[in-house]
């Protein structure tokens, strides 16, 4: 799998973008990364482009708790087993206390220029000519419980406003 995730990382640096079929497998590993944290109880940061409902959707699933939505109803996803108890948990809830989504938000040019740097540093992979496509694929629904944050402000700053939102949703103590 590694190699696949290097292959993709290639790709996106040349300018090509991702297709469900790069991303599914992708995300579907990041989820089963999050649930081996989730069933002990731990907390993990994770930090990605998950840009529609459908994408999230197979991150929400790390949570034992939450109730499949449209995604997994189309079977596009691979079934999860929790090792917690031997096998798959009932789902309870739509809303997630245990994945939650935080969406920076910023000007595309803003982005741009923050792109371009971190390329000439060689600290990211993706090519800035990728970011319209990415815009383009972003999509929040109203009622998706997405924090919004505005990525304008320092990196103290925004971790601070995230864990002022963590707090006063009780997700974080």
């Amino acid at each position: 799998m590694q190699m696949t995730f290097t292959l993709l990382k290639i790709k996106m640096h040349n300018g090509t973008p991702l297709t469900d079929e790069d991303r599914i497998p992708w995300l579907e590993a990041v989820r089963d990364a999050m649930i081996d944290y989730i069933i002990k109880d731990k907390i993990v940061v994770v930090a990605c482009s998950a840009l529609q409902p459908k994408y999230r959707e197979i991150l929400l699933l790390a949570d034992p708790e939450y109730a499949l939505d449209s995604y997994d109803s189309n079977k596009k996803t691979k079934p999860i087993s929790f090792s917690s108890n031997g096998g798959r948990q009932h789902a309870k809830s739509l809303f997630s206390r245990k994945v939650v989504f935080m969406c920076l938000q910023a000007s595309a040019q803003l982005i741009a220029s923050r792109l371009d740097i971190r390329e000439k540093q060689g600290a990211h992979f993706m090519s800035p000519n990728l970011l319209q496509s990415q815009i383009d694929l972003l999509r929040i629904d109203d009622t998706e419980d997405i924090f919004l944050l505005d990525a304008t402000l320092s990196p103290e700053l925004i971790t601070k406003n995230i864990q002022r939102k963590l707090s006063e949703f009780q997700l974080l103590s």
